[in-house]
């Protein structure tokens, strides 16, 4: 989901989709499963300098339903599950990890965001 802010920042995720569903395409026949994680605000020495700032760091974690912004561990889970046999039979799927009104991705932050990376197994 696109934000009024993000028209530099949201294609490179749907581009991320669609290699990984092209990609899945390709390899699955070979037993290899391709997957991504797409997330969104996650707190890194990236983007510390802008959450330090109390009224960007408001805004973000307003548009949040949890009410704060990811760390890395949060990224860890997904991860550990797409790399494991128990996603054996999972292909093609992307994980849209934001936090953000469960699909949404617009705020201010937009170039201290981790990259989208995918999961080729």
């Amino acid at each position: 989901m696109g934000g009024g802010r993000q028209a530099h920042y949201t294609p490179t995720k749907a581009g991320v989709l669609s290699l990984m569903q092209s990609a899945a395409c390709a390899l699955g026949r070979y037993g290899i499963r391709c997957n991504a994680l797409l997330p969104g605000t996650i707190r890194t020495q990236l983007n510390e300098e802008d959450l330090a700032d109390d009224e960007k760091r408001k805004y973000m974690e307003g548009r949040i339903p949890l009410g704060r912004t990811g760390v890395p561990k949060d990224l860890a889970g997904p991860a550990v599950f797409l790399a494991s046999e128990l996603s054996g039979y999972v292909v093609s799927v992307c994980f849209l990890l934001t936090l953000l009104s469960l699909l949404g991705l617009s705020h201010g932050l937009d170039a201290h965001n981790l990259t989208p990376f995918s999961l080729v197994m």
